[in-house]
């Protein structure tokens, strides 16, 4: 499926449901374009935390030429994509990671600004833009970005995290009443992050 249809898909999805388009909690205010941004700057930095502690010798920020020299390589040639290379690995690194966490990390975005009141192509935009800036703004320093990810971030992050927002709102307000233990606990499994962000720091959405 190409991207174009994935995004139709998405659109008509949005149309027929139009209830989900209310925000969560249901008294968060319209278009809040702060929390999204800052959840999605925080994930960032502990991602380029995380992958020092993981892959010190190609995520070293004290090898200054070199990650010049990387940067540099990055902006004069086009994304990685190795055509003959196993399906998702086509830039080098296990499909796992690149399968399962650029899709988390794309649907922590995604989700987070539909929760903040946006619709589905806003959230899918902001998903691809925060995908852009991870590989030419982060990733770019250590290793040339990846056509796979820039394509597999936000369309992937799209379908999981509409499939997430829906069941926590669903979650959320199913009954009219109030979450309960059970529920409360569900909501968390769904969205542990936005849960613990509403919980400890008050956020809006």
């Amino acid at each position: 499926m190409t991207s174009t249809a994935l995004v139709t898909v998405l659109l008509l999805l949005s149309a027929r449901a139009p209830e989900t388009d209310a925000p969560l909690p249901p008294d968060a205010p319209v278009r809040n374009w702060r929390v999204p941004v800052l959840h999605t700057t925080g994930l960032m930095l502990v991602m380029r935390g995380s992958l020092s502690v993981l892959y010190p010798r190609d995520f070293d920020p004290t090898r200054v030429k070199e990650n010049l020299r990387h940067l540099r390589d990055s902006y004069s040639h086009p994304p990685e994509f190795r055509a003959h290379a196993p399906a998702f690995e086509w830039d080098g690194d296990p499909w796992v990671l690149n399968t399962v966490g650029h899709g988390l990390f794309g649907s922590e975005v995604y989700l987070r600004t539909r929760q903040c009141g946006h619709g589905v192509l806003p959230s899918l935009l902001t998903a691809a833009i925060a995908s852009t800036l991870w590989e030419y703004g982060v990733e770019a320093w250590h290793k040339r970005p990846s056509a796979q990810d820039l394509v597999w971030t936000p369309l992937a992050g799209a379908l999981l995290g509409e499939g997430r927002f829906r069941l926590h709102h669903w979650l959320a307000t199913s009954g009219g009443e109030p979450p309960g233990g059970a529920r409360t606990v569900l909501m968390f499994v769904v969205d542990p992050l936005g849960e613990a962000e509403r919980r400890a720091l008050d956020t809006d959405c």
